[in-house]
C-alpha cells in the first residue's frame, strides 16, 4: 500500500523539505567582506603599522568604525584613519576577532626570571574599551583570569601600577588587580618564595610612588572584614569582573 508521502509525490505535491520557502541560501563569504578597503595606521614612529581592512566587515562588527567610516568625517570621505595612541599588536588581535570571530588564548611562558606573556592583555583591553565593545572586554578579562588561575600566576607590582593608574575605578580588570594586591598582602601565605616575588621594598615603592594604588589598596582593606583573610580573586566567579547585566548572557562562557 502506497504511503501518504508517495501519494503526495505521485499527485505532484512538493515535499516540505523541497519547498523553496524552506531553503536558505548561504551568503558567499567573500561577498560578506565587501570590495571596499580602508587603510588604518596604528601607533606612531618606528612602531607604527599600516592595516588594510575590509570596510563592510569591519563596520558590521564594530559600531565605532561604522560611525567613523560611514560619515561625513574625513575618515569617511578618504577611507583612511590614524590611531596614533593605540597599540599595533592589540589592533592586530582585534582584527583576528573581526575576521574569525574569536580571540587568541592568553598564555604565560615560564622563564628563569619569571613569566612572559604572549601578548599584553592590558593594552588589548584598553583598545576594546575605547571602541566600546563590552562583550569583548568580558571575554578578555575571563581569558586572562582563567590563564592566571591555571598557571598559578598573580600580577606583579609593575602591572598593578600600570593598570590602576591608567584605568578608571569602574574598570573590571582594574578591580581584579586591586583585589590581587589585597590578596598578595592579606591572603597569600608568607613563604620565602612569595616574599622574594613580592618583596617588602617593592610593596613600599609601589604604595609610596603611586598614590592611586595606595588609595585603591586602602579602600580594599577597609572593605575587608576585621580579622579576615583576603580571597584569591582567581577563585571568584568570573562574572564578578564582567560588565554585562545580571540578566544578560555571559559572553565569556561561549568562548573556547
Amino acid at each position: 500500500m502506497a504511503s501518504t508521502a508517495s501519494k503526495k509525490r505521485a499527485a505532484g505535491e512538493h515535499n516540505d523539505n523541497d519547498s523553496p520557502a524552506k531553503k536558505v541560501k548561504r551568503e558567499m563569504f567573500l561577498e560578506s567582506l565587501g570590495a571596499e578597503i580602508v587603510d588604518i595606521h596604528v601607533g606612531q614612529g618606528p612602531q607604527q603599522k599600516h592595516f588594510k581592512v575590509h570596510k563592510a566587515l569591519l563596520c558590521s562588527k564594530i559600531p565605532y568604525f561604522d560611525k567613523m567610516f560611514n560619515s561625513d568625517f574625513r575618515e569617511g570621505k578618504e577611507n583612511v584613519a590614524k590611531l596614533p595612541e593605540d597599540d599595533p599588536e592589540s589592533f592586530d588581535i582585534l582584527l583576528e576577532w573581526v575576521y574569525t570571530g574569536s580571540l587568541p588564548r592568553f598564555r604565560y611562558t615560564k622563564q628563569e626570571w619569571g613569566v612572559d606573556k604572549n601578548f599584553n592583555h592590558y593594552r588589548l583591553f584598553d583598545l576594546v574599551d575605547k571602541i566600546c565593545l563590552k562583550g569583548l572586554k568580558d571575554q578578555i578579562v575571563g581569558n586572562f583570569i582563567d590563564t592566571s588561575d591555571a598557571c598559578n600566576v598573580l600580577p606583579g607590582f609593575g602591572d598593578i601600577a600600570d593598570i590602576v593608574n591608567k584605568l578608571p575605578e569602574t574598570s573590571s580588570i582594574r578591580q581584579y588587580h586591586v583585589l590581587s594586591l589585597l590578596y598578595i598582602i592579606h591572603g597569600l601565605p608568607r613563604t620565602d618564595v612569595h616574599l622574594k616575588v613580592w618583596p617588602t621594598r617593592g610593596l613600599s615603592d609601589l604604595l609610596v610612588g603611586h598614590p592611586k594604588v595606595a588609595l585603591a589598596y586602602a579602600e580594599a582593606v577597609r572593605n575587608l572584614p576585621l580579622g579576615s583573610v583576603a580571597t584569591d580573586p582567581r577563585k571568584m566567579p568570573r562574572c564578578n569582573f564582567h560588565e554585562h547585566g545580571e540578566s544578560e548572557k555571559c559572553p565569556a562562557k561561549s568562548t573556547d
